[in-house]
């Protein structure tokens, strides 16, 4: 499946893929900036999204942020719920971070 950024800048990076026997949609976004990335995400050839979405996030302080022993989950994979009403919509996304969007189409 295409996937393509628009005004997301050099350091914002998207994918996407597809599993038409599950009916899913992955989309994969990392914002590498230092600044919160509000982005518009447009699903072209879905007619519509099903149920709530699920993002998994992981983000750092700072591209150098990184587990220790003293800290083992100062990084780590956090679940949220995304209502989704249609194919287009807005999310914030945490400086630093790796996003992947799981919905259902």
């Amino acid at each position: 499946m295409a996937a393509s950024l628009t005004d997301g800048g050099p350091r914002v990076s998207v994918s996407a893929t597809r599993d038409d026997s599950k009916r899913k949609l992955y989309l994969k976004l990392v914002n590498g900036t230092s600044n919160t990335k509000r982005i518009t995400i447009t699903l072209n050839g879905i007619p519509a999204v099903k149920g709530p979405a699920k993002l998994i996030t992981m983000s750092g302080k700072s591209p150098g942020a990184t587990n220790t022993i003293a800290h083992p989950e100062a990084i780590k994979p956090v679940e949220h719920v995304l209502s989704l009403a249609s194919p287009k919509f807005e999310h914030s996304f945490d400086a630093y971070s790796v996003n992947v969007i799981e919905l259902s189409y």
